[in-house]
Parts: C-alpha cells; structure tokens; sequence
C-alpha cells in the first residue's frame, strides 16, 4: 500500500510543492557527511569544483522559502548524491581499513 500512496501525490505537476522538512538530526548527519565529504575526498578531486558552484546556486532557490517547487529538485539531487555518498564511502573505507578484515569478508559486508 505505501506505492498507491506514493503515486497518488502529483509529483510530476510543474507547481506542486514539497514541503521541506528540517530535523536536527538530520541537520547535523547531513553536515557530517559534507565535512568528510570536503574534508577527505575534495582534496583529491578538485575537478569537482563546479559541483560546488552549482548547488550554492540551486541552494539559493531552495532557501528562498519554505517550501520547494519540485523542479527545483533537478538541481540539486545529484550534487546532494555525490556528496553524501562521497562522505558515506569514506567511511566505510575507514571503518573497514581499522577492522582488518579479509577482502571476501569486505565485499560481502558492502553487498548486504
């Protein structure tokens, strides 16, 4: 039943609005992944400056108000991508490198 939900929003209309929901949890897990994210993997991949440049401009129409118009969403969704999934990779990178476990043992640890 969470799908009839999912697709009875009409997501797909150029003016339906997503209400942004800001948690403090959420806040604080999302600028961890970021600081990581610049901290650790930026340094080696500066090509990834542009990223940077657009979402500051896409963050500019998505703070505008208190909600955000779903094709505002385009903008920003694979730069959030990247970093957090930048930040999350580093991590496990990390967590992996201290436990010292053997490559099956990694491999099967990332598949499940």
């Amino acid at each position: 039943m969470p799908l009839k939900n999912i697709f009875a929003i009409p997501s797909t209309l150029a003016y339906h609005f997503i209400p942004l929901k800001f948690t403090v949890h959420g806040a604080l897990l999302s600028l961890g992944l970021v600081f990581i994210f610049f901290k650790k993997v930026f340094p080696r991949h500066k090509g990834l400056m542009i990223f940077v440049v657009m979402y500051l401009i896409a963050l500019r129409f998505l703070w505008a108000r208190t909600e955000c118009p779903s094709r505002h969403m385009i903008y920003s969704s694979f730069l959030s991508s990247i970093v957090f999934a930048g930040g999350v990779s580093h991590l496990y990178d990390a967590f992996l490198d201290k436990v010292r476990l053997t490559r099956p043992a990694k491999d099967a640890i990332l598949v499940s």
